[in-house]
C-alpha cells in the first residue's frame, strides 16, 4: 500500500468519528488547498523563498513567521489571518509530503474549551494507539514565544517517533 492509499484509509477512518460540522470543514479545508497555498505564496513569501514543501523550506518559513512576530501579543492579534492560514497550510502540507500524515480536524462546539478543538491538526498515519497531533498553530505560538531557530522541523519529531513506535510493534508481532 503506498503512502496516498494509507493516507486515504485513515482518513476514512477519522470520518467516522467525526461530527458533520467537523467533515464539513475539513472537506472544504482539503478542497481548495492547493489555490489556497498559490495565493498565499504570491501575497505573503518574500521573493526566492525555497517553495518546495521540502524539511529545509521550513526554516525559511521559520524566519518569516518571527520577522512578522516580534512577540505572542502580535501573534495572538494576527489569529485567523490569512497570512497564519496560509503558513499552517504550508507547515501541514510539507510533512503531510515528507511523512506519513494526514490533516485532521475536531469540532466539539463551541463552548468546549480544548485545545485540539477547532483547529487544523496533521495526524500520523498510525493506529489509534499509537497516533500523535502535531496543532501548527500551537507551534507557531511556541517559536514566536521562544525564538529559537529549527522548532518546526524539530516538531516533527512527534510524527516520526509515533510513525516508529507503530512499526517496532508490528515488527515485534512478527
Amino acid at each position: 500500500m503506498n503512502n496516498a492509499e494509507i493516507e486515504e484509509r485513515y482518513l476514512r477512518e477519522d470520518r467516522q468519528s467525526m461530527t458533520e460540522p467537523a467533515r464539513q470543514w475539513l472537506d472544504r479545508w482539503l478542497a481548495d488547498m492547493d489555490d489556497r497555498l498559490d495565493s498565499w505564496k504570491v501575497r505573503y513569501l518574500p521573493e526566492g523563498f525555497r517553495y518546495d514543501f521540502s524539511m529545509e523550506s521550513l526554516d525559511l518559513l521559520e524566519e518569516v513567521i518571527l520577522r512578522r512576530y516580534q512577540d505572542e501579543s502580535d501573534f495572538e492579534a494576527d489569529s485567523g489571518s490569512e497570512f497564519l492560514e496560509g503558513a499552517v497550510r504550508y507547515y501541514g502540507e510539507t510533512l503531510r509530503k515528507r511523512l506519513s500524515c494526514r490533516w485532521g480536524y475536531q469540532d466539539m462546539g463551541p463552548d468546549v474549551s480544548n485545545p485540539f478543538n477547532r483547529v487544523p491538526q496533521i495526524r500520523s498515519n498510525t493506529r489509534d494507539e499509537y497516533m500523535d497531533v502535531i496543532v501548527p498553530l500551537h507551534v507557531f505560538d511556541y517559536l514566536v514565544a521562544e525564538r529559537q531557530p529549527g522548532v518546526l522541523q524539530k516538531m516533527s519529531g512527534v510524527i516520526t517517533r509515533a510513525l516508529h513506535n507503530a512499526e517496532l510493534d508490528v515488527d515485534n508481532l512478527g
